[in-house]
């Protein structure tokens, strides 16, 4: 536009050079936009965000009148009029684009939720999906770590874990003072009563016999099935009621 506020380019063709035209003076970017021409005039260049739109512009000198490279134009004043051009580049708040630069953020993510419909549905059906492949895949994961770590059918500590564990609380404990005392176990007669009731007796035999070794220990204390009918329980800091009691 130039220095008078008239729009030399609009997308609106009826609003252009309207100062050429008599019935056209008052149309102009000045008339139509007074608070954010008077911004514009006063900085010259930057950006303005108002309730109309978001402004981005920029003043342009024009040729020098006087170069001799230019001695050539005529009538010059006609083509350029008087003052310096300004570039503006304005998106109306009621455009495709203008809900990006809203100040209002609550009603800038509900505009864009409601003009991008089909996006959101994608973002939101993508998310659930991975969401749920995230759960699985922890699911799986804690799975396998109980399988690698714990005896299946007692649900106490595999001989592989167990041991490893009884290592690190050995030299954690006993660094600090303290003391472990392990306990072997071995159920006698198991073979027996396989053979002669069968496996289910025999795994039924095996849980009794974990599950009264669980209700004498405590959360600091640990069992380790090293296989078959053989067992390892762990006390730290054993007192003496609690050997009586084993």
């Amino acid at each position: 536009m130039d220095s008078n506020g008239y729009w030399i380019y609009n997308t609106n063709k009826d609003k252009e050079w309207a100062f050429m035209y008599d019935e056209k003076k008052d149309i102009s970017f000045k008339n139509e936009y007074p608070k954010e021409w008077s911004y514009i005039l006063a900085n010259q260049e930057g950006t303005l965000n108002t309730e109309n739109g978001f402004y981005t512009f920029s003043s342009i000198m024009q040729i020098d009148k006087d170069s001799s490279r230019n001695k050539k134009l005529e009538n010059i004043d006609i083509v350029f009029g008087e003052g310096n051009w300004i570039a503006v580049l304005a998106i109306s708040k009621n455009s495709k684009y203008g809900i990006l630069f809203d100040n209002n953020y609550s009603e800038l993510i509900l505009n864009i939720l409601k003009n991008q419909k089909l996006v959101f549905l994608i973002i939101s059906i993508a998310s659930m999906v991975f969401s749920i492949l995230m759960t699985m895949n922890k699911i799986s994961k804690e799975k396998i770590k109980c399988f690698s770590e714990y005896d299946e059918m007692t649900g106490v500590l595999n001989r592989r874990a167990g041991l490893h564990s009884l290592n690190k609380q050995y030299t954690d404990i006993v660094s600090n003072g303290g003391g472990i005392s392990i306990c072997f176990i071995d159920i006698n007669g198991l073979k027996s009563v396989n053979d002669a009731l069968g496996h289910e007796a025999g795994n039924e035999l095996i849980m009794t016999v974990v599950k009264g070794i669980k209700k004498h220990t405590k959360k600091s204390d640990f069992v380790i099935r090293m296989g078959g009918d053989e067992f390892l329980v762990i006390f730290a800091n054993l007192d003496i009621e609690q050997a009586e009691n084993v």
